[in-house]
């Protein structure tokens, strides 16, 4: 271990520069309930938000729930969120019936293997009421699988 010339104290050794660029965040949206007004909007002021960042990897999962629990993804990018802006409706990342909620402990198990797959920093749930209590039970199986995933 390197001291310093008065034999003292202890020198790091330097830290060479690192060339590797961090990867930009990546933020999935899901339409997590039945149609309600300003779906379409909600995603397009995030992407507007994350554009005026910079750099961000917007994500939809196709289908709901069901797209969440089974990996079903999109890019969403400028043309895709110009195509439904202040559309109602959830044509854009369509919404099925097949899992409304996330009431059992497969799917939790599901949704944590897919945002882990995807590498997220962040999950939207739009939506109603319910839609509540699935992000705060996806937070919890978040944290008891150590991921910092952030969910909203």
């Amino acid at each position: 271990v390197p001291f310093s010339e008065d034999g003292d104290d202890l020198v790091s050794p330097p830290v060479p520069p690192t060339t590797q660029q961090p990867r930009p965040p990546r933020v999935g949206i899901v339409f997590a309930s039945n149609q309600v007004p300003g779906f379409h909007n909600v995603v397009a002021g995030l992407f507007d938000y994350f554009s005026q960042q910079g750099h961000c990897e917007v994500l939809g999962y196709l289908g709901g729930f069901e797209g969440l629990i089974k990996g079903r993804v999109v890019n969403i990018d400028k043309s895709m969120v110009d195509q439904y802006r202040n559309l109602g409706g959830q044509d854009m990342l369509c919404q099925f019936d097949e899992h409304s909620d996330l009431g059992f402990k497969d799917h939790l198990k599901a949704v944590v293997a897919t945002v882990s797959k995807h590498q997220l920093d962040g999950l939207v749930l739009v939506g109603n009421l319910q839609s509540q209590c699935d992000a705060a039970f996806i937070t919890e199986a978040f944290s008891a699988e150590h991921l910092s995933t952030r969910v909203i």
